[in-house]
């Protein structure tokens, strides 16, 4: 057996092995949390608080990466009471990786930021997630959530990109990413979701 001493590696290389391990985890989980989709019409549906998932998940990759803090803002219409969809388990799966491809891409600062916004459009809720990363590159701003794309998901990013759209179809939302500009400089990403609003009989309790 092969005897390493740790003292010779240097914290480069340390980092290397724990971020390689951290994308192979990820990866497992992604795959494992794909095939689950098959059985996602199986599943109980229940009213679920839009708010409160959006803050368990942020919580969750916060937890993961505790060397990107994240601070965030939720904005909502002072209107509206409930911010509620009837979901199931998946609802969790859209926003976690959302949030976990933002972070890690997140290189350059040392704490990320969410700028959140719900609101009401036409029976459904629009999700707008704007965060303040590198942004998305011009040639795949389109595409990366597009159901037509040919393109194998060979990394977890892509598999993750995969569930969310998968998800959000199955829910019969939207997803699609923008670019956010200030003049011709990207400023960050925004990634927008439609999900459908809870039907009345389902808001009298």
């Amino acid at each position: 057996m092969l005897d390493l001493d740790l003292e010779t590696i240097d914290k480069q290389s340390l980092s290397m092995i724990e971020n390689n391990l951290s994308r192979i985890n990820t990866l497992v989980e992604r795959v494992r949390r794909y095939r689950a989709l098959d059985r996602f019409r199986e599943t109980v549906f229940l009213p679920m608080n839009l708010i409160e998932v959006i803050e368990k998940n942020l919580k969750d990759v916060s937890q993961s990466f505790p060397q990107n803090p994240i601070d965030f803002k939720i904005n909502l219409d002072p209107e509206v009471e409930k911010f509620e969809i009837l979901g199931n388990e998946f609802l969790n799966d859209i926003f976690l990786n959302i949030f976990q491809n933002a972070v890690k891409h997140h290189r350059n600062k040392p704490e990320a930021y969410f700028n959140i916004t719900i609101k009401e459009i036409e029976k459904h809720w629009r999700i707008s997630i704007e965060d303040d990363g590198p942004g998305i590159p011009s040639d795949q701003v389109n595409s990366l959530f597009s159901i037509s794309t040919n393109e194998p998901p060979t990394t977890e990013k892509g598999l993750g990109h995969l569930i969310v759209r998968k998800t959000v179809a199955w829910y019969g939302g939207e997803v699609w990413a923008e670019n956010r500009m200030i003049g011709d400089k990207i400023e960050g990403a925004t990634i927008h979701v439609t999900l459908p609003m809870i039907s009345a009989k389902y808001q009298k309790s």
